[in-house]
């Protein structure tokens, strides 16, 4: 708990952050962070599992876009050196291969 100043008085304790999914941070930049992280991989494989059978390549439009971010994040993480290279190039597979075999379950990509 933080100590807040109001008016010149040495004020009471405000409360605690009580959102367990929100850092304990008073910092504006801080708060907002969770918010503007890229899916995790988990996330990105309940979303394609979400769509089932696609019906056609639309149907899987927002799971591009997390697939997208995520690949953006684990490039970045390879880049500054938090993952090594092949660990984010397993991960980049792992997910590539999850939305091709949704695409070969849903009769939308037939593997050469």
């Amino acid at each position: 708990m933080k100590k807040v100043r109001e008016g010149g008085e040495r004020a009471q304790l405000s409360p605690p952050n009580l959102d367990p999914s929100l850092p304990i941070s008073s910092s504006p930049h801080a708060r907002a962070l969770p918010s503007q992280r890229a899916p995790s991989l988990p996330q990105v494989f309940k979303a394609i599992l979400a769509v089932g059978t696609p019906a056609a390549e639309a149907d899987l439009a927002p799971v591009e876009t997390l697939i997208s971010e995520a690949f953006q994040e684990i490039d970045k993480a390879v880049q500054k050196g938090v993952l090594h290279a092949n660990t984010g190039a397993r991960r980049k597979a792992r997910l590539s291969a999850a939305k091709r075999a949704a695409l070969i379950k849903g009769g939308l990509y037939t593997p050469a």
